[in-house]
């Protein structure tokens, strides 16, 4: 029963935003885990996937593929992308389609940022991240003390921005159903990174990164 108010106490501070936003909401969409029933990816996984989340988003942006290994040798990350990375950094051509799912990573590498606490606060998504900063933010540290300066967040904090994106993220998808305007200026490009990255960071059903859900 506590954990049952606290997970409903989470629902309602989201839906406060969302009304201070004016974004649409419904009352049934459920409720998340709670900080008892979840666990977080650990900081090494969090360090690994944000490095690889860089580079891929580099190679959607144009760098090339030997820069790309060079880079993941130098980072110790070879045996951490996954198979669809795997195969998109190989590519020697890419269409506009799979550079831009790949470019879109640094919304995901600016949450694992921020669970890090690197960057202070996930804002309003409705623009990009600040893309230089969070290359740099792993460039200029290198490995080792990109890893031994990580803290990761607590659940608390993780799970309060796992519920809105939640809900930011159906109000996205319901406008985008009803052929409506988006509403307040969310980008949901932005939102779907974001809710992505948060379900993987608290392991929203045991899935792998390349198949992680987004339900709405």
């Amino acid at each position: 029963m506590i954990f049952s108010s606290q997970a409903e106490r989470r629902k309602s501070k989201s839906i406060d935003i969302l009304r201070r936003y004016n974004i649409p909401y419904i009352k049934h969409l459920p409720i998340i885990e709670t900080e008892k029933n979840v666990t977080l990816r650990t900081i090494d996984e969090i360090c690994n996937r944000a490095i690889c989340l860089a580079l891929v988003a580099a190679k959607g942006e144009g760098l090339e593929s030997d820069i790309v290994h060079m880079k993941a040798k130098e980072y110790c990350v070879e045996e951490h992308f996954t198979l669809e990375e795997e195969t998109f950094i190989k590519l020697t051509e890419c269409t506009e389609k799979e550079r831009a799912k790949f470019t879109w990573r640094y919304e995901s590498l600016w949450v694992l940022l921020w669970s890090l606490k690197y960057v202070n606060s996930l804002e309003f998504p409705s623009t990009i991240c600040d893309v230089p900063f969070a290359v740099s933010t792993i460039v200029d540290r290198g490995r080792v003390d990109f890893f031994s300066n990580s803290t990761v967040r607590s659940k608390s904090e993780i799970l309060d921005q796992t519920d809105l994106y939640f809900r930011y993220h159906w109000a996205t998808r319901e406008a985008q159903l009803r052929n409506q305007p988006i509403p307040s200026g969310l980008e949901p490009g932005v939102v779907y990174e974001r809710h992505y990255s948060l379900n993987w960071l608290v392991n929203y059903e045991d899935e792998d990164w390349d198949n992680v859900s987004t339900n709405t």
